[in-house]
């Protein structure tokens, strides 16, 4: 879901010589885990699909 949000995300708007956020492919694979692990803890707190694929998972993507 992140390697989605990340192809539709708009980085446009970052300066030129910011550092643009990374696919997952080039994560580490505990990282990868973290966020799975985040994006279920987000579910059974009772946060809907479409705001953690909108608001959370990229926001926690792109520190990871």
């Amino acid at each position: 879901m992140y390697d989605r949000a990340l192809h539709y995300g708009h980085d446009r708007h970052l300066l030129p010589d910011y550092p643009r956020p990374r696919p997952t492919a080039e994560w580490p694979p505990e990282n990868i885990a973290l966020l799975e692990e985040y994006c279920e803890w987000l579910r059974a707190g009772g946060a809907s699909p479409q705001v953690i694929r909108i608001i959370y998972l990229p926001m926690a993507g792109h520190v990871l």
